[in-house]
């Protein structure tokens, strides 16, 4: 578990520093766009080439800066779905009669965006730690 929550630090750390590094890019991309914008109205002129640059600025900017975002909780959260289910669907934390079975269910297709956070939450709980935040919300005896 030691290495895993090693790897798991290391990896925080890289994507730390990959998305403060390609945060600039985003920058670049907007004086792009802006100065193209200018010189098209004023100058009647356009470059499809500074068009592809900014293009694939914001391109880099996402695929390389998305993990930076959901590792900071800063992503855009368009939940449809699992706001309309009942809270009874969503539950994180150990069962009351065998606490060795961590729940870890009801996310409403946000799976992907929301496993990192739930994932530390289940290492908290399975070491005995106090969780980074309570589960009091989410745990499965809540409606007993």
């Amino acid at each position: 578990m030691k290495f895993l929550l090693g790897f798991s630090r290391t990896v925080d750390a890289v994507t730390t520093v990959i998305g403060k590094s390609v945060s600039w890019l985003l920058l670049a991309a907007v004086l792009i766009s802006a100065t193209n914008a200018v010189v098209r109205k004023m100058f009647d002129m356009s470059s499809n080439a500074w068009l592809e640059v900014q293009w694939y600025l914001y391109g880099t900017v996402f695929m390389m800066a998305a993990a930076y975002a959901l590792l900071k909780n800063e992503h855009v959260r368009i939940d449809i779905l699992s706001s309309t289910w009942s809270k009874r669907t969503r539950v994180i934390g150990p069962a009351r009669n065998a606490p060795s079975v961590i729940y870890a269910f009801g996310h409403g297709h946000l799976g992907l965006t929301q496993s990192a956070a739930t994932a530390r939450l289940v290492v908290q709980i399975a070491n005995g730690e106090e969780t980074s935040i309570s589960i009091d919300p989410f745990r499965a005896g809540r409606f007993s």
